[in-house]
């Protein structure tokens, strides 16, 4: 199988799902589209929107349910697997992959990365603090303003 990474928004919020074992899953579809010049008319115009079937599995699967919603811009790593069939239109062909890795693009977001931890069956439990996407606590709020900075008035990192 080849391995591809693509950058795109997701079409709508992962859910986490169980297989009849058990085992985690969730699907995603990630979209994207280019502009492009068309030289004719000098004016810019879309190309048409593609659109990638994502499986994850495991931790992966419910880190993903947990921390991104519809419309984040992700980058996913992972194994692609193209389908093509017959239609009425002529050949379809579309594009499903099985993740790797999946992660928030952070040209467009900013993310409050935490350790995800296990329990002792081996089962992964979230931190129960908020994730990418949610209001996030100020680290800083119950310090006095005089304490959030260096004496040279710079950041304490």
């Amino acid at each position: 199988m080849t391995h591809m990474t693509i950058t795109g928004n997701l079409a709508s919020d992962p859910v986490l799902q169980h297989n009849a074992e058990g085992q985690p899953w969730a699907g995603l579809t990630v979209l994207w589209s280019e502009r492009e010049k068309n030289n004719a008319t000098g004016q810019w115009q879309d190309t048409p929107v593609i659109a990638v079937k994502v499986s994850c599995f495991g931790t992966l699967a419910a880190n993903v349910a947990h921390s991104l919603k519809k419309g984040t811009r992700v980058t996913v790593t992972g194994k692609v697997r193209p389908t093509a069939w017959q239609s009425p239109n002529g050949e379809q062909l579309q594009i499903k992959m099985i993740a790797d890795s999946v992660a928030p693009d952070l040209r467009w977001a900013v993310a409050d990365v935490q350790k995800a931890t296990t329990n002792q069956q081996g089962n992964q439990q979230q931190n129960n603090q908020a994730g990418f996407g949610q209001q996030q606590a100020d680290p800083f709020a119950d310090q006095p303003a005089n304490q959030q900075q260096g004496d040279d008035g710079n950041p304490p990192f």
